[in-house]
């Protein structure tokens, strides 16, 4: 068997002593990697519940559940160290496999909350929904009737309403939208009107250092993309551009913006060329031709969206009428988060951004831990995420709130895998950014080792070399988390094996010509193995509609999920008209 061209790095990602976070694109072996090292961790806990794995789907929980037990009953030689001390405890994982700590990130929050669910103010018996936009949208409704209410708060949200020109339904599907994802600022937001309560001028303040922060944010990433020699070029540049049209550059801020507004056009690319009005006269040949030279390298270092920020770097000294008007903001959605809250109350329901939330709370007081967060610092030694590409932002303050009472060289670790690229769930608010957050500055106060897999041993070298050709120009070399854009990262296949023919491309005029080649593909393959599944990829179900008909009629059964409406069959809809017909024989419409 072939040692993986990565290998070194399995084995220390694996290594129990350390605190990592592994990058692994698809086919790396993510599971096979998760899995040893919660065996190696079973090997030095002394109770299994100490090891907690947290997953994104009650599916990938079972398969790893399942595949750690099939380790321990099979005596794989990962397991021999985790089986000697099992038997050693007692920890009898056979007949108690609950004992093992594999949990989807819902149930995690979940059982916090059982646990004290005071803490939490939540209660646990709700039944959690997948969506809940209509109960946003009636939220939205309700914050706007206080305007009908005697409400001492009412003229905020007159005013808040006024700045939007008085537009209810834009008002209303605003409001919605942002209380879908409050765990990306509540906290902010309640801050600032806190602060307002106690003292309207120290908001300014707030806010100002808020601002500072997103700049040194910006500028550290732009420091981080480009070498040395690039940043002391620009800043030459730079001063000499302004020289050239008269332009005042007080502090590093607004040489920063200037180049900015001298490097990137207004639809936020690299300028082609540059101009006396960006400060390059003709004159001026060498500079310009350097200025030329330096976007080219900009571009092919991929700093391009890093330049662009920095001609949308805010001042951080707030006008009046702006401060205002964020003041009114922060009250109008805090009142909004107030009217959801007592929505679920009423329903018994509560969406999974309130799970989170409300797990958040019961881990953390006023900064400080809880009761149950100083029983988990002694019950949870070692924590594994998977997918950790998906975690969104009230996911991700609740591992830094678990890890809030770690110190250092105590021996416990925190250990994340996942894949960028892969990022699927922002439906449920994911940010791929806080990937990005926890591989350059750690989780919470715990730094975490960076771990990159390349290895594929899932695709042969033909399709993985294609996939690095193709991808490559479409995710870009640089990484950028203000907007969640991803570098891509070239694989190696490690089969040498594959299909004579890893990739066809064909080209078809319509869509008859596309779905005669989609069925004679399907035959052909079939005819070469009988035994194998093919796999039919479309942009949306529409695409199927002409498809499907035309599988049947060669005789090729297909099976999938929620692809074709069960109402609009035949047979269905006849046998709803019979049931019609018998539980209502006054229905003359189902007669």
């Amino acid at each position: 068997m072939s040692i993986a061209p990565d290998q070194e790095q399995r084995d220390f990602a694996v290594d129990p002593g350390h605190s990592v976070i592994v990058q692994a694109p698809a086919g790396s072996g993510k599971t096979s990697l998760l899995v040893t090292r919660y065996l190696r961790l079973l090997a030095h806990a002394s109770r299994p519940e100490e090891v907690l794995a947290i997953t994104f789907t009650r599916k990938a929980a079972g398969e790893m559940r399942e595949r750690i037990l099939r380790a321990l009953s099979e005596n794989d030689p990962a397991a021999q160290a985790a089986l000697q001390q099992a038997r050693q405890r007692g920890w009898n994982l056979a007949s108690q496999p609950h004992r093992l700590k594999i949990q989807t990130i819902d149930s995690f929050a979940m059982s916090l909350l059982r646990q004290l669910p005071l803490l939490g103010e939540f209660d646990a018996s709700v039944t959690l929904l997948e969506q809940a936009q209509d109960l946003y949208e009636q939220a939205a409704h309700q914050l706007f009737q206080r305007l009908y209410a005697d409400d001492p708060l009412g003229p905020y949200i007159a005013e808040f309403l006024g700045w939007l020109d008085n537009d209810f339904d834009k008002a209303s599907r605003l409001v919605a939208e942002m209380l879908a994802r409050r765990d990306q600022w509540l906290d902010v937001v309640q801050e600032v009107v806190q602060t307002h309560q106690a003292d309207p001028e120290s908001v300014r303040d707030l806010l100002a250092a808020g601002i500072r922060e997103l700049q040194a944010g910006v500028l550290e990433a732009l420091e981080r993309q480009l070498s040395e020699t690039q940043l002391q070029e620009l800043a030459l540049l730079v001063e000499a551009a302004a020289g050239n049209v008269d332009a005042q550059l007080n502090d590093d801020l607004a040489r920063y913006r200037f180049a900015g507004e001298i490097f990137v056009t207004q639809q936020d690319r690299l300028r082609k060329s540059l101009t006396r009005n960006q400060g390059f006269p003709p004159e001026a040949a060498e500079i310009k031709a350097r200025g030329l030279t330096l976007l080219s390298d900009i571009q092919e270092a991929g700093g391009e969206s890093h330049l662009a920020h920095l001609r949308h770097l805010p001042e951080a000294n707030i006008p009046d009428a702006a401060l205002a008007q964020l003041v009114n903001v922060c009250i109008a959605l805090t009142l909004a988060v107030v009217e959801l809250g007592e929505l679920f109350a009423q329903r018994r329901v509560a969406d999974f951004t309130q799970l989170t939330l409300s797990a958040r709370t019961a881990l953390s007081k006023d900064g400080a831990p809880t009761e149950l967060a100083l029983a988990l610092d002694y019950r949870i030694k070692h924590i594994l995420v998977d997918e950790f590409q998906d975690t969104s932002v009230a996911q991700f303050q609740l591992f830094e709130q678990l890890v809030q009472g770690w110190q250092p060289d105590d021996g416990n670790t925190f250990f994340a895998v996942g894949d960028p690229m892969q990022s699927v769930y922002r439906f449920r608010d994911a940010e791929v950014g806080l990937f990005f957050q926890a591989w350059h500055q750690g989780i919470g106060h715990v730094p975490l080792e960076r771990v990159r897999l390349r290895a594929n041993f899932r695709a042969g070298p033909g399709l993985v070399d294609w996939g690095n050709r193709n991808f490559a120009g479409i995710f870009g070399t640089a990484e950028d988390p203000l907007l969640g854009q991803i570098a891509y990262m070239p694989a190696v296949a490690s089969r040498s094996t594959e299909p004579a023919h890893s990739v066809r491309v064909y080209k078809c005029d319509n869509e008859g010509e596309e779905i005669a080649r989609l069925v004679s593909t399907v035959e052909q393959l079939q005819r070469m193995d009988d035994a194998s599944t093919v796999a039919i990829l479309v942009r949306s179900r529409t695409h199927l509609r002409s498809l499907l008909p035309a599988l049947r009629g060669a005789g090729i059964n297909w099976r999938a999920t929620d692809i074709e409406p069960l109402p609009q069959r035949p047979v269905v809809r006849d046998l709803l008209s019979l049931a019609g017909v018998l539980t209502s024989p006054w229905d003359r419409l189902s007669w």
